[in-house]
């Protein structure tokens, strides 16, 4: 048995359930500093089980076979979910699931009511078994595309909603296709060199751009975005990367104003330069449970909303902020420490300049070397 003893509060981060076959109703709810729960032997989770784990990574669950309701809904930061024993899948099992981008389970025969309801980043959902799926399963998967259901027989009204054409496989029968609602959205990305990343067959972007010197509103709502590079922006308009659940870091060392809601919902987000920022609005990290380290040491002007969500002491436990902040939202005084900007992507961006620019200079030298050999070898003749 799990010891009834491990309560939220004691900031558990892993779970190894070693022999235990079930987990309980609510036995890990809202334990929001857990990352990775590993049971070999688990065979059950039961209703809210694993409610609303906003920054549990993955579950390695290989012996599952049932999933209760809500057992894992809202677990925000799950990127795939592969539970090839998994027979029976309840209703809003893994509903709001923001960050989902794959799913595998090759047994159930039944997808139940709004199962994977808000899975917004879900890309791929692959299904061997599967018969029946329920209302609004899918519904508002807006990044679903690929759907791999050999045994379909029926699908409900309004079962899945996507933005993207979906690619079925094998194709599905034109009674079935009916069923699918399509609500596409054609929202081209300009002024940004893009990266397009694959990530277990799925993709993320990578945004690139010195040129750009403001985020427009609602630029980039919805999309895949896992990094993006802006040193010279200055300005994020209102919604600038509201509901981008893929992205992880933002590299904008000259930033200087964050309006509303820039961020909300970005619940992978993990780092941000903020050192030069002045001005923020409210709610701008809404929902961004990933995020630490933050610096907000130059802040004048704060909306007393700003930090909404985040004020209680599981999230932003390390966070430098200025003295208008701490006046504004006195609860940010807890949370006061020094700290300092590290963004691992942005490491890996600048080295490979570093080594673009290196091969170039290279290749200079040796142009130079080869001309004054010329030179030489001519003056001598």
């Amino acid at each position: 048995k799990i010891s009834q003893r491990c309560t939220k509060e004691q900031k558990i981060q892993i779970i190894d359930t070693e022999n235990c076959v079930i987990i309980e109703n609510n036995q890990f709810r809202q334990w929001f500093n857990l990352v990775h729960i590993n049971g070999k032997f688990i065979e059950q989770l039961k209703s809210e089980s694993c409610y609303w784990l906003f920054t549990n990574a993955s579950l390695n669950l290989p012996n599952l076979k049932s999933i209760g309701h809500l057992a894992c809904c809202a677990n925000t930061c799950l990127s795939s979910v592969a539970l090839n024993n998994v027979e029976e899948l309840d209703q809003e099992s893994f509903a709001y699931c923001w960050g989902l981008r794959c799913v595998q389970m090759n047994k159930v025969k039944t997808v139940k009511m709004s199962a994977f309801k808000n899975c917004f980043s879900l890309q791929i959902a692959v299904f061997e078994k599967v018969q029946e799926i329920q209302k609004q399963a899918f519904y508002n998967c807006y990044s679903l595309s690929k759907m791999h259901l050999p045994k379909i027989k029926k699908i409900a009204n309004d079962a899945i909603l996507s933005q993207q054409q979906i690619i079925f496989t094998p194709a599905l029968h034109k009674k079935l296709k009916k069923m699918i609602i399509i609500n596409q959205v054609f929202n081209k990305i300009t002024n940004f060199r893009i990266v397009e990343v694959s990530l277990q067959e799925t993709r993320v972007l990578h945004l690139l751009s010195t040129r750009v010197k403001s985020i427009p509103t609602k630029s980039f709502q919805y999309k895949p975005i896992q990094f993006v590079y802006i040193p010279n922006v200055t300005i994020l308009e209102t919604c600038a990367f509201e509901y981008c659940y893929q992205l992880m870091e933002v590299s904008c060392k000259s930033l200087k104003e964050i309006q509303n809601r820039a961020f909300a919902q970005c619940c992978k987000l993990a780092s941000i330069d903020c050192s030069k920022v002045q001005t923020i609005g409210s709610q701008i990290f809404e929902h961004c449970y990933s995020l630490n380290n933050m610096c907000f040491k130059n802040v004048k002007e704060c909306s007393p909303y700003a930090f909404d969500s985040l004020l209680d002491s599981h999230f932003l436990q390390r966070v430098q902020v200025s003295k208008e902040i701490q006046s504004t939202i006195p609860q940010m005084k807890d949370k006061h420490s020094k700290v300092g900007y590290w963004g691992r992507f942005e490491f890996v961006y600048n080295k490979k300049q570093l080594k673009i620019k290196q091969k170039h200079l290279k290749k200079l030298q040796t142009i130079q070397i080869q001309q004054l050999q010329k030179r030489e070898f001519n003056e001598f003749w």
